[in-house]
């Protein structure tokens, strides 16, 4: 026999509700709003397919949603705002005025980039690109710090001081 916090849970899923909820809540102010606690709510998730199947197509809705607000914002679009106008006459009767006007939103530069880093392949990633070039600038610095090694490691000096040495006997011999 199914536990009454399941039930709780059951009948939000067939009413529809959870997928609706995962537009607007977190899991755990979805398990509230259950009426069953969070921890038991994430073993439900766990133990019924048909929780997690909700919450995943909720998911997935609410991306398409997004994606599609998004594509709006890139290309720009118009919309109609609706002023309605109350003033009272000398008599004491009021006039109702409707004004309607249809403005635009011009495409975003932001959403257009963002749509086309993440959907057009041959649009250069600034990511990828700032990641190579650190990875770029760390092999040189590594290079670099090598070859300082080389040059003033203990190598150099055991040549500088052989030098030093045969010089100072070249001039002790003259």
């Amino acid at each position: 026999m199914a536990s009454k916090a399941w039930l709780l849970v059951k009948e939000n899923i067939e009413n529809g509700n959870i997928r609706e909820w995962v537009r607007t809540m977190t899991e755990e102010q979805i398990a509230l709003s259950c009426g069953v606690s969070y921890s038991s709510f994430q073993n439900f998730k766990k133990k019924y397919k048909e929780l997690e199947q909700e919450l995943i197509q909720g998911k997935k809705l609410l991306c398409k949603d997004l994606k599609s607000a998004l594509i709006k914002k890139a290309l720009g679009y118009d919309f109609e705002e609706v002023m309605t106008h109350i003033t009272e006459n000398k008599d004491g009767t009021k006039k109702k005025e409707i004004k309607k006007t249809t403005k635009h939103i011009p495409p975003d530069t932001g959403a257009i980039h963002l749509l086309l880093k993440n959907n057009d392949d041959s649009w250069h990633n600034d990511d990828a690109t700032q990641i190579r070039l650190k990875e770029l600038e760390i092999e040189l610095r590594k290079v670099q710090e090598e070859e300082q090694e080389e040059f003033y490691g203990t190598e150099y000096l055991k040549d500088a001081f052989e030098q030093i040495l045969e010089v100072g006997e070249e001039n002790e011999q003259e």
